[in-house]
């Protein structure tokens, strides 16, 4: 049973922290209010492009990879064989 958990947790752990690292980029609009300073160009650009287009990227390679192969399980260990 341990290795069905650990193939679980291995095949959809992130999933979940890609999708809120997605919905945490709509708040960095709020980092002056809530700072009180604005952050450089350079930051700027990252929060609005770069990481935008990385994590999607990364969600959909996800979800491809998930759909094109299913986990498969040895009914026992190669090593014993």
């Amino acid at each position: 049973a341990g290795e069905y958990w650990v193939t679980l947790f291995d095949s959809y752990g992130a999933l979940g922290l890609t999708l809120i690292a997605l919905t945490e980029i709509i708040f960095t609009n709020d980092i002056k209010i809530m700072t009180g300073v604005t952050p450089g160009p350079y930051w700027q650009m990252t929060w609005r492009f770069g990481a935008p287009i990385v994590l999607s990227t990364v969600l959909i390679m996800s979800i491809y990879s998930q759909i094109r192969s299913n986990p498969t399980y040895n009914a026992w260990s190669k090593e014993l064989v």
